[in-house]
């Protein structure tokens, strides 16, 4: 029998993940004042599955925050693991007030988590 390779296919995108993806191209222009394109987006989303990205917190299980060097700016990204795409684009001063809102309402104002709070300046 012989040993077939496969081919290594580009996954089809449903209209949710397509929908994910415009979303938070719209984020990065409001936000950002950048024009980003749904490639722009799958390798920002690429540098998070790569680890190559600042993990902030994990809001839920399947709902992380991380910051991403790209194209040299520093964006604040939510990340899905569950569906492995960029759901939106936030701004640092709205990345702050999501992880001091995580802290307090999770007690959890110790040092180890100050310190990952004052990486966000």
């Amino acid at each position: 029998m012989r040993n077939r390779r496969r081919k290594k296919r580009l996954k089809k995108l449903n209209k949710v993940t397509v929908k994910r993806i415009h979303h938070a191209m719209r984020r990065a222009k409001k936000r950002y004042q950048v024009q980003l394109t749904d490639e722009d987006i799958r390798r920002i989303a690429n540098i998070i599955k790569k680890n190559e990205s600042t993990f902030i917190f994990r809001e839920i299980l399947t709902k992380t925050h991380h910051q991403v060097e790209y194209q040299g700016i520093r964006f604040f990204v939510v990340y899905s693991s569950k569906s492995r795409t960029v759901l939106t684009v936030l701004t640092q001063e709205q990345a702050k007030s999501r992880y001091k809102f995580f802290l307090e309402r999770n007690n959890r104002l110790d040092a180890e988590h100050q310190e990952k709070f004052s990486l966000l300046d």
